[in-house]
């Protein structure tokens, strides 16, 4: 298993994007946006509405739509295009983590829990996402009692 150092950034304003918006784009999309981070979508359709302030390019990506970005996601359902989106972030430099293949992300993203002014992450190194996610409830469930 790869070992990964964990690590909160900062994306209040920061330029992300990310191509596709299946289901787990919009989930990736809605943290992006919670995190006040500047989103970019490039897809030519919607899982769901998007989110206010998002910027979306109602269109398939195209090679160039990396430039100037802070971060990249792939979350398209089309493994080519995935591929071609990781090549194009190693080019210039950005870090990308990619929905269909953990072994390919430059970072992953954890199973986080967000209660008042405490986060909580919890990751399997991008092997076992589905487990990652049950601890993060079986935390939550845990704060629950305690609080009551």
């Amino acid at each position: 298993m790869k070992v990964y150092y964990p690590i909160f950034v900062d994306l209040t304003s920061k330029q992300v994007i990310l191509i596709g918006a299946g289901k787990v784009g919009m989930r990736k999309i809605r943290g992006l946006v919670e995190a006040g981070a500047s989103v970019t979508v490039v897809s030519p359709a919607s899982a769901e509405p998007m989110p206010d302030g998002v910027k979306w390019l109602q269109r398939g990506y195209q090679p160039g739509d990396l430039q100037g970005f802070f971060l990249a996601f792939t979350a398209a359902n089309e493994k080519s295009i995935n591929d071609a989106v990781r090549q194009e972030a190693a080019a210039l430099g950005i870090p990308v983590n990619s929905a269909d293949d953990a072994t390919l992300c430059d970072f992953i993203v954890p199973a986080r829990l967000h209660l008042q002014d405490v986060q909580i992450a919890v990751s399997s190194g991008g092997e076992d996402p589905k487990r990652a996610a049950a601890v993060r409830d079986r935390i939550r469930e845990f704060l629950s009692e305690q609080a009551s």
